[in-house]
């Protein structure tokens, strides 16, 4: 397994990052729509995905400590300082080493970056690349951090035997 470091982290990752979205949620609206894998076939992947070394795994594992948390979406009805505030005090208090987002457009990471600044919060280290290709150059250069994303052309596949 080849690995890299995490943008400007210190955190190294596998080059493969197995997303577990499709894990459990069976028989639990909305999750039944994407997720219902069983317990025996997700434990199957994850112990491929372990042998093979691959050590960025996308989810919660009842770990002490998450290197990199990431919110999903923009929630309109709860304002960006309290978001913030949220994940700064899990930064502070050890049990998050860094933050980021998916999801989001350019104007939403550019606020969120300039309400950490103004109430020295802790800063989102990069983002996802989704939604927000238009503007891209423009929020990497304001907010001087980095993308999350999957290789252009190339993706791996390891498979069960």
């Amino acid at each position: 397994m080849k690995y890299r470091l995490l943008g400007d982290t210190s955190v190294f990752v596998s080059r493969i990052c197995l997303g577990t979205m499709t894990f459990g949620g069976r028989n639990l609206p909305p999750y039944d729509k994407v997720g219902g894998l069983d317990q025996a076939t997700t434990a199957a992947i994850v112990d491929t995905a372990l042998e093979a070394g691959v050590n960025f795994v996308d989810t919660r594992l009842q770990t002490d400590r998450i290197d990199l948390y990431q919110i999903h979406n923009f929630d309109p009805f709860t304002p960006f300082e309290e978001v913030l505030r949220a994940l700064d005090d899990a930064v502070r208090q050890g049990k998050v080493r860094y933050i980021s987002c998916s999801n989001l457009v350019a104007w939403q990471i550019v606020k969120a970056l300039g309400v950490s600044e103004r109430r020295n919060l802790a800063r989102w280290w990069g983002w996802r690349r989704t939604r927000m290709k238009p503007a891209r150059p423009i929020a990497i250069r304001l907010a001087g951090a980095g993308l999350i994303g999957p290789a252009r052309s190339r993706r791996k596949v390891i498979r069960l035997t």
